[in-house]
């Protein structure tokens, strides 16, 4: 289980790398589907499948039980790649995937993104 946000900002004193105070966001979605949960799983389970359910998403590349990248198509026409690494997978029941945040652009404005799809 992942830290709560108190926890974070107790970790790191509560301060940015500013000395200021900042909040950790969090976003979280939740859906019921009118489908079998193993159907949902072998889409959602399966990197594979991301283009067909993930935002902007065109193609997936790299996928392995370890590790993918995703490739996505910015709003302004740019392919922007995203490598991630799986943190757990308890198939047919959870998958989580952490983007790898190091040398990349968006290390400039996340601490971490993590995604967790728990059937």
């Amino acid at each position: 289980m992942w830290p709560s946000r108190a926890e974070t900002e107790q970790q790191a004193g509560g301060l940015g790398p500013l000395g200021r105070r900042e909040r950790l966001a969090t976003a979280s979605s939740e859906r019921t589907l009118p489908v079998a949960a193993d159907e949902v799983w072998r889409v959602a389970g399966d990197p594979n499948h991301m283009p067909r359910w993930w935002p902007a998403c065109e193609r997936m590349e790299g996928v392995s039980e370890d590790a993918f990248t995703q490739v996505f198509r910015s709003k302004r026409g740019r392919t922007v790649r995203m490598d991630f690494r799986v943190v757990a997978s308890e198939p047919p029941h959870r998958l989580v995937f952490a983007q790898e945040l190091a040398d990349s652009p968006f290390a400039r404005f996340l601490g971490e993104s993590v995604t967790e799809i728990a059937l």
